[in-house]
């Protein structure tokens, strides 16, 4: 067992947002994505240049894992865009990930 890394990933270095608590409208550069497993699945977590860090909704997971390198490259940034209602209970997150 490895028991370095779970200690080090025990560590709570920073509170993780839902995006839906990001101000809209304000793109934000992403500095790296990993992969962690919550209360709802697995789920991307996008770190931030400003230090904050977000949970990607589910929805996003399997596409986001495929390119999790990429996000490391600083290149790219998130945008919350609002609420939507698509006719579910709860309304979905609108946001998107640009090339900056």
């Amino acid at each position: 067992m490895d028991l370095e890394n779970i200690n080090k990933r025990s560590l709570v270095k920073k509170h993780i947002k839902k995006v839906k608590e990001l101000p809209q409208g304000i793109a934000y550069r992403i500095t790296s994505a990993e992969v962690t497993s919550g209360q709802f699945g697995k789920s991307v977590i996008l770190n931030l240049a400003d230090g904050q860090a977000v949970y990607s909704p589910n929805r996003v997971t399997e596409v986001y894992k495929k390119n999790l390198a990429l996000f490391g490259s600083q290149k790219y940034a998130v945008i919350y865009e609002g609420e939507m209602d698509c006719g579910y209970t709860e309304p979905l997150q609108s946001f998107k990930v640009i090339e900056i």
